[in-house]
């Protein structure tokens, strides 16, 4: 039912179309920059486009205001009242959260693979299927737990701004620490859904299970302090009311 009512209301939002078509400009541009021979696996292209800090410098600010702007739903007064409560309003948004990371993530797969089937790339393996299956997992709980933040910050601050400048922050601090302008090695959430993935293709799944258990816990973790500042904020409002 949710499922439903989100994909239809993903159809009717026209900014959808544009942020779509940002992508698929994204992947094409990128992809095409990359050398071709008759060599070249689609591991590598999955790799060199997935992995690239410059490339989800783009990808996840995309994702944001994608999910931003559906996000508007919730604001509704409408919406609103049909909750009993704000938690079960942000159970809700919790999981469309997920449905627009995996909506987002499809998307960028399913163009990465037809520009793969328009250049005629090859090997597709088994080892490539796994390699796909466990850091797409990643990024998808990477994507979540952007929006989580994005959440957080949201309540927390009442703005829909500050959570947007708080993820940028965020993004920007663990680029720069990637490209050694930071001194400190920082890893929120890009290494750990984007870079360190990459490990699980020379067979090194135990590293890619430890990241996957690490956002997991991060998004556990900040899904309660959502609720905790939730419960507050409606104990406030109703000692505010008995006044």
């Amino acid at each position: 039912m949710i499922i439903n009512k989100r994909l239809k209301h993903l159809l009717y939002n026209k900014i959808n179309y544009y942020i779509f078509l940002c992508l698929f400009l994204l992947i094409f541009v990128v992809l095409s920059s990359l050398p071709k021979t008759c060599n070249n696996k689609i591991i590598e292209y999955y790799n060199d486009f997935f992995a690239m800090y410059s490339v989800t410098f783009i990808l996840i600010p995309l994702f944001l205001i994608f999910f931003i702007y559906n996000d508007y739903i919730y604001e509704n007064t409408m919406a609103i009242v049909r909750f009993k409560n704000k938690k079960t309003l942000i159970f809700n948004r919790a999981i469309t959260l997920l449905l627009d990371s995996i909506i987002f993530l499809i998307a960028c797969l399913l163009t990465f693979f037809i520009f793969c089937m328009i250049w005629c790339v090859k090997g597709i393996t088994l080892n490539f299927l796994l390699h796909l299956f466990i850091t797409s997992i990643l990024h998808w709980l990477g994507l979540s737990l952007f929006g989580l933040v994005f959440y957080t910050a949201r309540y927390v601050f009442k703005s829909r701004l500050t959570g947007f400048c708080i993820i940028l922050s965020l993004f920007v601090i663990e680029f720069l620490s990637f490209t050694g302008l930071i001194p400190v090695k920082i890893s929120i959430v890009l290494n750990s859904s984007f870079i360190a993935g990459l490990l699980s293709e020379n067979g090194v799944y135990s590293l890619a299970l430890h990241y996957a258990i690490d956002l997991f816990l991060k998004i556990v973790v900040l899904f309660c302090i959502g609720l905790f500042f939730i419960d507050n904020m409606e104990l406030k409002e109703n000692c505010n009311e008995a006044k």
